[in-house]
């Protein structure tokens, strides 16, 4: 599905989208989320498992951690499918691609494939609890503090993030130590949260399988994004909301070779 069917970017924006029943969507070839989400229901009911259609809260286009969220309003749909007798979560249009300056781009990844039920819930609020599968539920203001991980951060982040809330508090050089997998490459951008300028204040530390990072930015308050880069293709995969009180800021260094 992911793969073969394209974001209806078109009817999104313009507020008047089709209906999205699986057929509707086969014919057309595009489709929003419910859309997504109903054709894989359908798919799986003719393979003999048993899904079903999440609504919920997502933070997806239009998303920052610096922004406000109201994690009680539907705007997603997405699925989850019981094997085996176990139950996942799936969100096959976040694995088709993305949005960016009004129009879809397709990066097909496995990203939000059977994504374990307590690293769905840093992105996906279900309206119905039962469907976060988690041994402990969450309401929608313990949700409204978590970061922003992206699917694409646990395929390549493996500790270091449990404690860490939406928005860091920085009063010295704050570090955050990162297990993350070898070989893979990871940048850090830091952006003024109200003009949007690129700020030079964050960095990363690459050793074995730890990533560090470094952030001092002058008073005021910032966008922080997490990329990884593998095989040349460079993904966000977190974002932070930065309030700072240093009245000087340590710049980042500018390094030219790997050392």
């Amino acid at each position: 599905i992911a793969l073969a069917i394209e974001y209806d970017a078109a009817s999104f924006f313009r507020g008047k989208v089709p209906e999205q029943t699986a057929l509707g969507v086969l014919k057309r070839g595009n489709a929003v989320c419910e859309g997504y989400a109903d054709l894989f229901s359908r798919m799986c009911s003719a393979a003999g498992l048993t899904a079903r259609t999440v609504a919920g809260f997502a933070r997806g286009y239009g998303s920052l951690a610096t922004g406000r969220e109201d994690p009680e309003r539907q705007n997603h749909a997405w699925n989850a499918v019981r094997i085996g007798g176990g139950w996942y979560l799936v969100d096959a249009t976040w694995d088709s691609g993305f949005l960016e300056n009004g129009a879809f781009t397709r990066r097909y990844s496995t990203a939000f494939f059977l994504l374990k039920p307590e690293w769905m819930i840093y992105t996906h609020l279900p309206s119905e609890s039962r469907y976060q599968l988690l041994e402990r539920t969450i309401g929608p203001a313990e949700f409204a503090d978590l970061p922003f991980l992206r699917g694409e951060f646990f395929d390549t982040v493996t500790s270091g993030f449990e404690s860490l809330g939406k928005t860091l508090s920085v009063d010295a050089l704050y570090s955050m130590r990162l297990g993350v997998v070898p070989g893979s490459v990871h940048q850090a951008m830091l952006y003024d949260a109200g003009s949007g300028a690129f700020a030079q204040y964050a960095f990363t530390d690459l050793d074995g399988g730890a990533c560090t990072l470094f952030l001092a930015p002058p008073r005021g308050k910032y966008l922080l994004i997490l990329f990884s880069n593998k095989g040349g293709i460079l993904t966000q995969i977190a974002e932070f909301g930065v309030v700072s009180s240093l009245k000087e800021g340590i710049p980042a260094p500018f390094v030219f070779e790997t050392f």
